[in-house]
């Protein structure tokens, strides 16, 4: 579950990992079709989340719910929902302010296991960072703008970037790609911002880039720019807060000219397979 390209391609690759011959139903929004070829899935609309997350378990009678849609679902949609199995809770970082609230304390309490794909405010298990194998080819391109965040703000932005030849990657602006990945893995240099999975996969590719963190209720995407909440790049970057730190990031990039860095292994598959064999 969640409504990001990040949540299915992460749900896809934690579906891989558990035992040989276990039989995987995604859940998924409407949106994320376009990502679940080769899936068993359900797929949901924007509306009455908890009944039809009730009608799939009450028919399909799982035997583990893996929840993948903090904090939103959990003290919303699922927070009156019976789990009829055992639930697990996979979890990133969130502002202490809100995780520690008695509340949200009280939700966990309703799974068996909640795990870490990243460092968490809470003593639970963190197994390591998740996003997909790096791709076995890589299309060049000079620079590379993932887009997301307020559509005012992405256009901007987005006009920006076009203007310093960009390619442009941002589906809520009607420019989707299906291959970023492919981007990342050719692309001199990225601009994004630093939520999870367009963090993960920016350090994973080994591309220098620049991080214009977003401000969320729940995240802290300054901490993961800086390297504070997962795996640090090896790669040239900056984090910039306005468009004049923007700009002279780029003025530094052209100065210094920095090349790629060799790609890190993020995907931490040993220790999730060995707990999800435990399942």
């Amino acid at each position: 579950m969640g409504g990001g390209r990040g949540h299915a391609t992460r749900s896809r690759l934690l579906a891989s990992w558990f035992p040989p011959g276990t039989q995987v139903h995604f859940l998924l929004p409407e949106r994320l079709r376009a990502w679940s070829h080769g899936l068993e899935v359900s797929f949901c609309g924007p509306e009455d989340l908890g009944a039809f997350v009730a009608e799939r378990l009450a028919y399909l009678k799982p035997d583990l719910f893996v929840v993948d849609a903090f904090p939103r679902g959990v003290l919303g949609e699922l927070a009156a929902l019976e789990f009829p199995c055992a639930a697990w809770l996979v979890a990133r970082w969130l502002k202490p302010a809100y995780a520690q609230r008695p509340e949200v304390v009280v939700a966990l309490d309703r799974y068996q296991a909640v795990l870490g794909c990243e460092r968490t405010p809470w003593d639970v298990p963190v197994l390591g960072a998740v996003v997909s194998d790096p791709p076995g080819r890589c299309q060049p391109c000079s620079l590379l703008w993932l887009g997301s965040g307020p559509l005012e703000e992405q256009q901007r932005l987005a006009d920006f970037c076009h203007a310093q030849g960009a390619v442009l990657a941002a589906p809520d602006l009607g420019q989707a790609r299906s291959d970023v990945s492919e981007l990342l893995a050719g692309a001199d240099l990225v601009i994004s911002a630093a939520g999870y999975n367009a963090y993960h996969e920016i350090v994973q590719s080994g591309a220098p880039a620049i991080f214009w963190p977003q401000a969320r209720l729940y995240d802290q995407q300054e901490l993961r720019a800086q390297g504070q909440l997962g795996l640090p790049t090896r790669a040239w970057t900056r984090c910039v807060g306005n468009w004049s730190e923007l700009e002279a990031a780029l003025e530094d990039y052209r100065r210094e000219g920095p090349t790629r860095s060799d790609p890190c292994a993020l995907v931490q598959r040993e220790a999730w397979s060995a707990f999800f064999s435990r399942a």
